[in-house]
């Protein structure tokens, strides 16, 4: 008597394989939606496209276009978007719900000298390097620049709205801001003398539509970490006068 084994499918059979993956998510989901109709259609058709294009190449690369097409089919069938969930932002009534982001670092320098680097011009495009292109930068404000995927970019003009030296900094956006958002930095003496404590706060208001998406993927998985990373580069920057290229400081501590 001959056995049969079970044979592992060739890898060309990827690209087929990843759609019933997203169907799969789709059912465990079912019914919540963050995604507005029009955007569901969108999605629809731009992943069936997508899905298309990857079933004829039959490739890695083809793959990654079914995978990329799986996932508009899903938001498309089910109107949610993986994205959007993780910021907690629902576009299914026209807008997103404003997101708060707040996290805190210690820097060994003293509170006047910490404020002083912080409002430097010189230093924000340093601090969010990680994140943003920060041109026409001045004391008052910057330039913001932010590459999104597919090409796209988000910009936005932010202008100090309020200052007490040495305690604090607030800014906010102009109305023509892509994505559209305020913020704080408060600088505090760290307990037992040892520097200072900045605690950075920022609260956004995702757009709907195209750029309220792009917006979304730019911000990921990642508000706070955006701000952690800001704000381990300005304690590399004040501590050694320097950025390390790998942005990798164990001495940070943030909350």
């Amino acid at each position: 008597m001959r056995r049969r084994f079970a044979h592992a499918p060739p890898e060309t059979d990827l690209p087929m394989r990843m759609p019933l993956a997203a169907s799969r998510r789709a059912r465990r989901r079912g019914s919540e939606v963050n995604v507005r109709p029009l955007q569901r259609a969108a999605s629809a058709l731009a992943g069936g496209v997508l899905l298309a294009l990857g079933l004829r190449r039959r490739s890695v690369g083809g793959a990654a276009l079914v995978l990329a097409g799986g996932d508009l089919l899903y938001r498309g069938a089910t109107g949610y978007c993986h994205l959007l969930g993780a910021l907690r932002i629902d576009t299914s009534n026209g807008s997103g719900a404003p997101v708060q982001i707040q996290r805190s670092i210690t820097v060994q320098l003293p509170r006047h000298d910490a404020y002083a680097r912080w409002r430097d011009a010189a230093t924000q495009p340093l601090v969010w390097a990680h994140f943003a292109e920060l041109t026409n930068a001045t004391e008052r404000g910057a330039h913001w620049l932010v590459r999104a995927p597919l090409g796209r970019t988000l910009e936005w003009d932010a202008t100090v709205v309020e200052e007490r030296s040495p305690e604090l900094i607030r800014w906010q956006t102009t109305e023509a801001a892509d994505v559209p958002n305020e913020g704080s930095v408060e600088f505090r003496d760290a307990p037992g003398e040892h520097g200072t404590e900045l605690t950075l706060r920022v609260r956004f208001e995702p757009p709907a539509g195209a750029i309220g998406e792009a917006g979304a993927r730019v911000f990921d998985d990642a508000p706070k970490l955006v701000l952690e990373k800001a704000l381990r580069r300005f304690k590399q920057l004040v501590e050694t006068g320097e950025i390390a290229s790998n942005e990798h400081n164990p001495t940070a501590r943030t909350t």
